[in-house]
């Protein structure tokens, strides 16, 4: 049942149309939270005035081999920019967020594999860092400092490649501010997904 509620989420119209976009993003469930509403790629859209689309799943992994895990769900295509977020959902499911070395490690792995796919394609990527979970948050909230590690992997990746650019996102969203945040402190609101969007678009636009 999971598997199918999965494969059906694939082709929701709200994802955008993947024929016409060329923006293609993939991730966890922060980047598909508000779909149809006001998600992160359909605010990068907006935003840059292009198609985007949404290939993101919830609940989905970096480093494990499922048929929706992250870099599984990338698809070739002739796309200007794809953008990437995920890693809290291995980190938090497959070691608690405590001491997560081999995590971490399977994590990195799995994010230089997809850089080389993609950027083999001579496409460009932005890869988004999360921002700051509230301490008080019911999931997540003791993930803070392992989040920040994984952070340092992906702004260094970044900076082995011209054509890949980290987004810190707790430049913006710390974890002190709740609206950014939807009722369950973990995810989005819509003005969260809004200024996400902001911090993508502006690595974009720095890069043109």
């Amino acid at each position: 049942m999971l598997v199918m509620t999965l494969l059906i989420g694939c082709i929701e119209e709200n994802r955008g149309s993947i024929q016409d976009s060329t923006i293609y993003a993939i991730g966890d469930s922060v980047m598909e939270w508000n779909i149809g509403e006001g998600s992160i790629p359909e605010e990068v859209g907006e935003l840059l005035g292009k198609s985007a689309y949404n290939a993101a799943i919830g609940g989905s992994m970096m480093s494990t081999e499922e048929d929706w895990s992250i870099p599984n769900q990338y698809e070739s295509g002739n796309w200007d920019w794809v953008i990437v977020d995920g890693g809290a959902n291995d980190l938090n499911e497959l070691c608690g967020c405590g001491p997560c070395e081999t995590v971490q490690a399977d994590i990195a792995d799995a994010y230089r594999s997809l850089v080389e796919s993609i950027r083999s394609e001579d496409i460009r990527m932005v890869i988004w860092g999360y921002y700051g979970i509230p301490s008080e948050a019911p999931e997540f909230g003791n993930c803070n400092a392992a989040i920040d590690e994984l952070s340092l992997m992906q702004s260094a990746l970044a900076d082995e490649d011209d054509g890949v650019f980290w987004v810190n996102g707790k430049v913006d969203i710390t974890g002190e501010d709740l609206s950014y945040y939807d009722d369950d402190l973990i995810h989005p609101s819509l003005k969260g997904s809004r200024k996400i969007a902001e911090q993508i678009v502006e690595a974009i636009e720095s890069a043109q």
